[in-house]
């Protein structure tokens, strides 16, 4: 009898340590991207924000998140848009060290039309400290509700618990503007 418990306790101790081990070096499913793989190169898109909303937008997502997040990964991922939306808000990325070059120095919510939330922004425009030296003097005086034409490349798609994530290229005021309600931005929504 004691021989049988210390054959269960390797048989046990041997399906934990495979366990663990498949559990730690699979890829995951949600993940983007797998170790040593190379960037994936950037293009430019004519892609419209209607064709995104379409392919990767919340209902899409909630119909059917693995379609979604494939369509998103192949015709999306790390290529550059030109977009225009409504400014909402801009919010300070916390952690970026004073006077070094950050991917991340600020954020720019945007809200879209058509949105996809009434409450909530549609996408946030991480603004690297280069892009935000040269497009300093278009974001002095900018108001809520301003129309914003912007090129960006496409991070990561959103879902209900973080927004649709771009880096800006570049940006300009387009002269138009709209009237903007109240939105609520959640912290952790944020890059």
């Amino acid at each position: 009898m004691v021989l049988s418990r210390g054959y269960a306790i390797a048989i046990l101790l041997l399906f934990s340590l495979f366990s663990v081990y498949y559990v730690y070096m699979r890829p995951s499913i949600l993940s983007t991207s797998v170790a040593f793989e190379a960037p994936k190169e950037s293009f430019k898109i004519t892609a419209t924000w209607e064709e995104f909303l379409s392919d990767c937008g919340g209902e899409i997502i909630v119909e059917n998140n693995v379609h979604a997040r494939a369509t998103f990964n192949r015709k999306y991922e790390n290529n550059v848009v030109s977009w225009a939306g409504y400014y909402a808000d801009t919010k300070q990325s916390g952690g970026g060290v004073p006077f070094v070059h950050s991917d991340h120095a600020i954020n720019i919510l945007i809200k879209m039309e058509p949105t996809e939330s009434v409450l909530y922004p549609d996408l946030v425009l991480s603004v690297s400290s280069a892009t935000l030296q040269k497009q300093r003097q278009v974001l002095r005086g900018l108001q809520k509700g301003e129309e914003l034409r912007f090129e960006a490349r496409i991070v990561s798609m959103g879902n209900e618990f973080k927004m649709h994530h771009l880096h800006a290229l570049s940006f300009e005021k387009t002269g138009r503007s709209t009237i903007l309600s109240d939105i609520i931005v959640r912290e952790s929504t944020l890059p």
